[in-house]
């Protein structure tokens, strides 16, 4: 008899407990990536800004799959973008970079307009910026100060 009186407030805690467990791990699943939010360009040296107007500096990993999305995306925001806008792609490399002309990878990179590529071999420029995701976008005003930091897909 005790057991059955015992068995109610049992199922309501295990109830209780997973619910929390899915609502923490949706909140993870949909986090945007992490980034250190830094208010002036760090990597002058390292990402000459040569011309006058704006810079946006994307970080890419080339096996991550949101790569693509994010190149999608930016594709989209540098045919609406003045022609005075540089773009700068920095590929953190850990085990490879496209090299090829049918890596859907590269692919996607040939169809920015104007677009730079930086190979970060070593995620120094990486970890100097702050990007700690692949897709972790930077707009910088002429004078380095970012005006834009975070993530270009919905």
């Amino acid at each position: 008899m005790r057991a059955e009186k015992m068995r109610l407030p049992v199922l309501l805690g295990c109830a209780f407990c997973l619910t929390a467990l899915l609502f923490a791990f949706y909140g993870f699943v949909n986090r945007a990536g992490a980034h250190r939010m830094v208010s002036q360009w760090p990597l002058g040296a390292e990402i000459p800004m040569v011309r006058k107007g704006p810079y946006l500096v994307m970080f890419l990993h080339p096996r991550c799959s949101c790569s693509l999305a994010s190149l999608a995306e930016l594709e989209k925001l540098v045919k609406r973008a003045p022609a005075s806008l540089s773009v700068e792609l920095v590929v953190m490399k850990y085990d490879r970079v496209p090299q090829s002309d049918d890596d859907e990878f590269f692919t996607a990179i040939q169809r920015i307009r104007g677009a730079g590529l930086v190979s970060d071999r070593d995620g120094q420029l990486a970890k100097k910026a702050g990007a700690q995701t692949s897709g972790v976008t930077y707009l910088v005003a002429p004078d380095r100060r970012i005006v834009f930091q975070g993530g270009l897909t919905p």
